[in-house]
């Protein structure tokens, strides 16, 4: 086993493909004990404190695990949780093949109307459960069990 030191991320993690690169974190596909995984990996600002840094890395990757675990005993469907690292700013999750609920839309047009009712099923559900997702755009849903489009 590779020992994981804070702020550097496990052996191997920056040769997985880069899927998405964002303010906060970057995104990468790759494989968690034999399953296809995704793993989000917070980015250190440098301009921050590093102890500033390091206990907002790791509180917000705290949060965003309880928001992703409360939000799956909802019944939404999310992304089940593989492995969760606080201290490395790292959560491993379920990857979730499908195109982005946008794409499907451009694609199809009004014929998408049924998973755009599901998205907003699902958002109700999260708020029921009392969170509140923060950007539920068409951009942030993936649609399961639909080919590219």
């Amino acid at each position: 086993m590779v020992p994981l030191a804070p702020w550097r991320p496990a052996a191997g993690l920056e040769g997985l493909p880069l899927l998405k690169r964002g303010a906060e974190a970057e995104i990468r596909l790759g494989e968690f004990m034999g399953l296809p995984a995704v793993f989000k990996l917070r980015v250190r600002k440098p301009y921050m404190h590093p102890r500033l840094a390091e206990r907002l890395v790791r509180l917000r990757t705290r949060r965003e695990a309880r928001v992703i675990a409360a939000a799956r005993a909802a019944g939404v469907s999310a992304p089940a949780l593989l492995a969760v690292f606080p201290s490395m700013g790292l959560i491993v999750m379920e990857h979730v093949e499908g195109p982005l609920l946008k794409e499907v839309i451009d694609r199809r047009g009004l014929e998408a109307g049924g998973l755009v009712e599901e998205a907003g099923y699902n958002l109700g559900l999260l708020h029921r459960a009392g969170v509140v997702h923060g950007d539920p755009t068409t951009s942030n849903y993936i649609v399961r069990g639909v080919g590219s489009c």
